[in-house]
């Protein structure tokens, strides 16, 4: 060890210890939790989950700055078999900072960010952590309606989105299978798609689970989470079904305006952008803290079964 350690003063030395031991307990932590086969982001899994792999690169070129060294550790890393490898190289290059560098905090504090946003991605897709899944992150429950005011005609439209189990009665009053409630682009959407349900449900004898990610959920543990990955026709058939409308965009932006709502999934509006796509309103939980998407409104194919897309209504056209 060199002189630059022990040129601390006795305190200084306490506090720098107690960081690099944290620092190498969280390393261990996350990549218990993490499986391996996550880390290399299977090509028929969701792609995001390669993010991992980027913020393993962002804690390497923190301590190494040699170019063939970090490809080195990469590849290492890449074409390893478990977690064993990773958590060896990365604290061996803490362990070296740590030993022989004039020690900056900012770096450590770097590091911890990046640690927590590997915790986010462990805890959204539930690694390991526990058999039910997560709480879903929402504000608040406001069952009510509201009113708001757009272009001076006032409407009355949902707080919340449409929920699974709400979903589910238009599933199991045999909604896919009755055409009145389809519109006549819905209905050749609908000759095409295999599947009398949404395209993530799965039945099981009397259960269904819907499939998120790489798990598959009982409809009874999300029952009142929104529903997400629905197509644009199947919110609008959902809506029919209720004798309600899909709102427009400026209803949406309105609502956010006047209220404290907020919402976790990706809304469609019968707002049209081309005759096969509309524009969606809001993030995803999954948008906001895993992909650190800002943008308020997507443009999406109406037949879209993914990108955490829901839907609420409003009373009134």
């Amino acid at each position: 060890m060199n002189n630059v350690y022990y040129s601390l003063n006795k305190f200084d030395k306490e506090i720098y210890a107690n960081i690099y031991l944290l620092s190498i307990d969280e390393l261990h932590s996350i990549f218990n939790i993490i499986p391996n086969k996550k880390i290399k982001g299977p090509p028929d899994d969701f792609p995001y989950f390669k993010k991992i792999i980027q913020y393993i690169y962002d804690i390497i070129i923190l301590f190494q700055k040699n170019d063939s060294n970090i490809k080195q550790y990469m590849d290492d890393i890449y074409y390893c078999k478990n977690n064993k490898i990773i958590v060896n190289i990365i604290e061996s290059l803490i362990d070296n900072y740590y030993q022989f560098s004039k020690i900056n905090i900012h770096i450590f504090c770097r590091l911890f960010d990046i640690y927590e946003n590997l915790y986010i991605i462990a805890n959204f897709f539930n690694f390991n952590i526990c058999n039910k899944l997560l709480p879903y992150y929402v504000s608040n429950y406001d069952f009510s309606k509201v009113t708001i005011l757009v272009k001076k005609k006032y409407f009355t439209i949902n707080t919340k989105c449409v929920t699974y189990i709400e979903f589910y009665s238009f599933i199991s009053n045999d909604g896919y299978n009755k055409k009145e409630y389809w519109s006549d682009e819905g209905l050749k959407w609908l000759n095409k798609y295999p599947k009398k349900h949404p395209y993530f449900w799965v039945k099981n004898g009397y259960n269904w689970y819907i499939k998120k990610f790489d798990k598959y959920i009982k409809l009874q543990d999300i029952s009142e989470q929104p529903i997400e990955n629905i197509s644009y026709y199947e919110a609008e058939a959902y809506c029919k079904y209720l004798n309600v409308y899909l709102p427009k965009l400026e209803h949406l932006k309105q609502l956010f305006i006047d209220t404290n709502y907020s919402n976790n999934v990706c809304e469609w509006t019968s707002t049209k952008y081309t005759n096969s796509s509309n524009i969606c309103f809001g993030r995803s939980f999954y948008n906001k803290v895993i992909i650190k998407n800002v943008n308020d409104t997507q443009i999406l194919n109406k037949s879209a079964q993914h990108y955490f897309t829901g839907f609420r209504y409003i009373l009134e056209k």
